[in-house]
């Protein structure tokens, strides 16, 4: 019974870890938001400058 011991402590302890990850995942999901919102506004700036060129100074 010693393996089967060891093996429900290796999960229990693997169980312990995700739990964990998931109460940190959910700390973050208000910021998720602020920062979709902040994606969303990168990519409406990038689709306007789509064909867009700019002039840089000292090329030639």
């Amino acid at each position: 019974m010693g393996l089967i011991d060891e093996i429900k402590k290796k999960r229990d302890s693997w169980m312990g870890r995700l739990e964990e990850h998931r109460q940190y995942e959910g700390e973050y999901e208000d910021d998720s938001m602020i920062n979709s919102e902040k994606e969303e506004e990168e990519i409406l700036r990038k689709r306007r400058m789509v064909g867009v060129f700019t002039i840089k100074e000292g090329v030639e």
